[in-house]
């Protein structure tokens, strides 16, 4: 039994072989003949591209197999004339479920790398330096009112400094007491707000009252996130 599958195996594949050489061929056959005067004269076609293609199509289908599906967990690889199963590229990926990415907006993020940073050393580093660096921009904001350049203050509260609500608030979180430093840095925002509406106004005794409030308000945060 075993040899007449081997033999039917082998017939089928010269078969199959036998149909794809026959379509190749005509492709190529001429198909017009035009007589012109006396003189007789036969034209060939140009092979069709679309012939040429079918042709490699029914070649590809009929030696490559059922086509290939992806497999979660298995080694990225792709598979289209051979009977190799394409895969996932996600395979280091450590999902929280079946669908989901832990970055997709759909996930829950539970599976995400941050979770290991998050409160971490390095994490406090990059946000006190981007806190203490924004602080650095708003205490040019008296030489602004000196110079009378009062578009400065506003450009310098809403460039870089403008990171100085994130990072402030990400310190509070993992501060001691979250709920007062929150609280400390939500009345020093109230600062910036009035040295940024005065500055429009173009108001300079308004915005240096503002300014001196807001660097005891500045040093409260900082007693509640050291």
């Amino acid at each position: 039994a075993h040899k007449y599958n081997n033999l039917q195996s082998i017939t089928m594949f010269k078969l199959l072989i036998a149909l794809v050489v026959l379509i190749a061929v005509t492709a190529f056959v001429p198909s017009k003949v035009q007589v012109r005067s006396s003189s007789l004269s036969m034209t060939s076609e140009k092979p069709s591209a679309k012939k040429v293609f079918s042709t490699i199509v029914i070649a590809s289908a009929l030696f490559g197999g059922m086509p290939a599906f992806a497999k979660e967990g298995a080694a990225p690889k792709q598979g289209f004339f051979s009977n190799s199963d394409a895969s996932s590229p996600f395979t280091e990926e450590s999902r929280e479920d079946p669908l989901f990415s832990p970055y997709s907006p759909y996930g829950n993020g539970e599976a995400a790398v941050y979770n290991s940073l998050k409160g971490s050393p390095s994490e406090i580093k990059f946000y006190s330096e981007k806190f203490d660096e924004s602080v650095k921009r708003v205490a040019k904001v008296p030489g602004y009112v000196q110079k009378k350049t009062w578009f400065e203050i506003k450009a310098g509260l809403v460039g870089y400094a403008y990171n100085l609500r994130n990072a402030a608030l990400k310190l509070a979180e993992f501060s001691k007491d979250p709920t007062a430093a929150t609280k400390a840095a939500k009345v020093y925002f109230d600062d910036l707000n009035d040295i940024n509406e005065y500055g429009i106004k173009k108001d300079g005794a308004k915005v240096l009252a503002a300014y001196d409030k807001s660097l005891k308000d500045l040093a409260a945060f900082k007693a509640l996130v050291k």
